[in-house]
């Protein structure tokens, strides 16, 4: 075997490289300050700094980091696995797919054909995930557990069934209509509400409230307080009748349960009728400007119980008596019946009961 040692090759003017043309084969260490050209090597070892324009290879595997400069794609047929994240942008400002799987984008996430998350997963808005979304496998929700929670829209809101059938609608600038069986049965307007069809049941919550019934001058007013209705038509106009076994003094008259009054047991000497509402002193708290009330207190005088003076929530009134006269006594048979009617009407909203009222009373014997 030959062998030649130099110490240095040149090329014949000694300024340019040497051209092998056959290529050359080494199977030792190669040190070069600089490579230009295209090598084929079973392995590269070593620290040296190499620049290239293009890799070609079976694997590649790098103990540092890879940074890429320029690269407009990076185009990877099979999967890309970051063991340490991926992170796009600078941190804070682009996006961050942390080691635990967690994505983090600092803008606008775009999602071209669509979002799936499985039964349960939440879709969570909200520094504290107030607000979310999610389907339970058989239902589906939105849950907002801090503040209000509005539905806005420039143009109709309907809430639908089956996407065809009409539920509730809200016309912008317009009426709210609910539905039955995607049939209209309630319209709101500037004026009021129209109802189609059967209107059942009235309640209220307010004080002194009602309910008209019918059309202009033909129309009724039915008075409805504390969810009860106090009148009612069933072909004849009935009006409720409070049956109490005592007497005028010993009894209540609260005109929550009727403003009719009839004590069963004989009294004794002169009484007063304590004019009540709802166990106590309210009737000024529901009673308005322009109202009236008639009271009839049905009572078995005996030849000695007789109403000679009335109250107003607690407080004494003026009475107007017919026939000019206060009664001073009882009057008629000791089996006979007495009807006192006391008529309230409110003119004023002082406070006071003896400014608010007038009070005319009427006492009538029956045999």
């Amino acid at each position: 075997m030959s062998e030649i040692r130099v110490n240095t090759i040149k090329s014949e003017d000694g300024t340019q490289p040497i051209a092998f043309n056959k290529g050359i084969n080494v199977t030792g260490v190669v040190t070069a300050s600089s490579y230009s050209g295209t090598i084929t090597a079973t392995g590269l070892t070593g620290t040296p700094d190499i620049a290239v324009q293009n890799i070609t290879g079976v694997a590649a595997t790098f103990t540092g980091a890879v940074t890429y400069e320029d690269v407009t794609n990076v185009d990877s047929i099979g999967i890309v696995t970051a063991r340490g994240g991926l992170e796009v942008g600078a941190a804070g400002v682009g996006g961050t797919i942390t080691p635990q799987g967690n994505a983090i984008f600092v803008g606008v996430t775009t999602v071209g054909t669509g979002l799936t998350l499985a039964d349960n997963k939440q879709a969570r808005f909200g520094d504290a995930g107030d607000l979310k979304v999610y389907h339970s496998g058989s239902a589906s929700f939105v849950k907002n557990t801090s503040g209000g929670l509005f539905i806005d829209n420039t143009a109709n809101i309907s809430l639908r069934v089956n996407d065809a059938e009409d539920g509730v609608q809200i016309n912008a600038n317009g009426s709210v209509d609910l539905y039955h069986d995607g049939s209209k049965k309630l319209e709101t307007s500037a004026t009021g509400v129209t109802v189609t069809g059967q209107l059942v049941g009235v309640t209220t919550g307010g004080t002194a409230s009602g309910c008209t019934v019918g059309v202009g001058t033909t129309s009724t007013i039915l008075g409805v307080t504390d969810g009860a209705t106090q009148n009612r038509f069933s072909g004849i106009l009935a009006e409720t009748a409070a049956i109490q076994a005592t007497n005028i003094t010993s009894g209540t008259i609260d005109l929550a349960n009727g403003n009719v009054h009839y004590f069963t047991t004989n009294g004794s000497g002169a009484t007063t009728a304590a004019i009540k509402y709802k166990g106590g002193n309210n009737l000024s708290s529901y009673m308005k400007v322009g109202e009236n009330i008639s009271v009839s207190i049905i009572s078995k005088p005996n030849n000695s119980e007789y109403v000679n003076a009335v109250t107003i929530d607690g407080a004494a009134v003026t009475e107007e008596w017919s026939g000019g006269t206060t009664p001073a006594e009882a009057s008629g048979a000791a089996s006979s019946y007495t009807i006192t009617t006391i008529n309230i009407t409110r003119f004023a909203s002082t406070g006071t009961p003896n400014s608010d009222y007038l009070v005319l009373c009427a006492a009538t014997n029956y045999a």
